[in-house]
């Protein structure tokens, strides 16, 4: 990732190419939702938890080089599940996400370049554990609420995350 937003300083991308990327990770969790299995074994949750945090990454990313680089926030499009019983969490997704970038702007882009690569490790730590915390949802006695949970919660996760990593190469 971190060569990923690097290039995008080096050969600029334009705004609305970082936009239809970052739509397109976005997009994409409904399917990821509607594939994920009720029980998932060891391997699947692992993978199931890798996808959702990398499209988090990368839709971060996106969103994060728009505001530090081209100085613009898009809002987040809604996030389309057909659950019923998830639509409050993919409302509070949403919301999240425009929360992280809310405080970006407020405070990442005057923040000291030394503070912006602290929050970049912090937030690195705090996400080391995401795949051991994902193999907690292969025992049976774990809801499947609970495991499409988890992975909107990796995406938010890895989503902040990408937008630090923004910070720290356009900042920082």
């Amino acid at each position: 990732m971190e060569s990923f937003v690097a290039s995008l300083k080096t050969k600029p991308a334009e705004p609305s190419l970082l936009r239809e990327l970052s739509e397109q990770m976005l997009s994409s969790i409904p399917h990821l939702i509607e594939r994920a299995p009720s029980n998932p074994s060891l391997l699947e949750a692992q993978n199931f938890t890798l996808e959702a945090f990398s499209k988090g990454m990368i839709c971060g990313a996106g969103d994060g080089t728009l505001l530090f680089q081209h100085q613009r926030i898009a809002p987040s499009p809604e996030i389309a599940l057909t659950r019923a019983d998830l639509q409050d969490s993919a409302k509070l997704l949403k919301e999240n996400l425009e929360r992280v970038l809310s405080v970006a702007e407020e405070n990442w882009t005057r923040a000291h370049p030394d503070d912006l690569h602290l929050l970049f490790g912090y937030g690195k730590q705090e996400n080391a554990a995401t795949l051991k915390e994902a193999s907690k949802y292969a025992a049976a006695d774990r809801s499947e609420r609970e495991f499409l949970n988890f992975l909107l919660a990796s995406f938010k996760g890895a989503y902040a995350l990408g937008v630090a990593q923004a910070a720290v190469v356009f900042r920082g």
